[in-house]
């Protein structure tokens, strides 16, 4: 996205839940694939692991208050104040999970201070009508962009040659995922049968 992002490409991308995205990424893959977003909006998810999620990743605010307690000891006057600071949620767990249909946490540039960026804000969601219109616009456009955007990328895709290397490479020294999963010789004999059923 962030490599494309010079193109003038705006991508939107959704996903139902926390969850889903740590499925196909993985933890750190999801954490990577967020912090490239320039804007997120945030729905209802129904569910209490992307609900948790949320309540530590939107953050939360102090609140300063000050008491003042005014007296008198003979003729002079006792004056003194206490000030205490309370952190709590911007959205609690609770808050996220009552969101209703149509609306929105949205964490974007445009809802700023002079001294703060991305503040989520809850807002009614109402599309404008050339952005509905632009939708199957896009979407028929969207199989054209995209052998486009592989022809520009940097990223080279593996070929038979280079992934029997990694395979063999793997089999020689596996990783602790990989060896948790599979043997050295499951996986050298699972890419021989492969490279055969091309050959043949």
């Amino acid at each position: 996205m962030n490599e494309n992002r010079k193109y003038g490409v705006y991508f939107n991308v959704a996903a139902q839940n926390i969850n889903q995205c740590k499925k196909k990424f993985g933890d750190e893959g999801m954490k990577n694939l967020l912090t490239g977003f320039g804007h997120k909006f945030w729905f209802n998810p129904r569910e209490n692991d992307s609900a948790r999620y949320l309540e530590t990743s939107l953050g939360s605010k102090i609140t300063r208050k000050t008491n003042y307690t005014y007296g008198m000891s003979g003729e002079r006057a006792n004056n003194s104040s206490t000030t205490t600071e309370v952190e709590r949620k911007l959205y609690t767990m609770a808050d996220i999970l009552k969101i209703p249909r149509g609306v929105m946490i949205a964490q974007t540039s445009g809802i700023s201070t002079p001294t703060e960026e991305y503040i989520p804000w809850k807002v009614k969601v109402k599309p404008s009508k050339l952005y509905k219109e632009m939708i199957p616009w896009a979407t028929g456009q969207w199989e054209f962009t995209r052998k486009q955007l592989i022809k520009r990328s940097p990223q080279v895709p593996a070929d038979d040659v280079l992934r029997s290397t990694r395979f063999a490479a793997e089999a020689l020294l596996p990783s602790a995922k990989a060896s948790a999963q599979k043997s050295a010789e499951e996986i050298l004999r699972e890419e021989q049968e492969r490279l055969m059923r091309q050959l043949a």
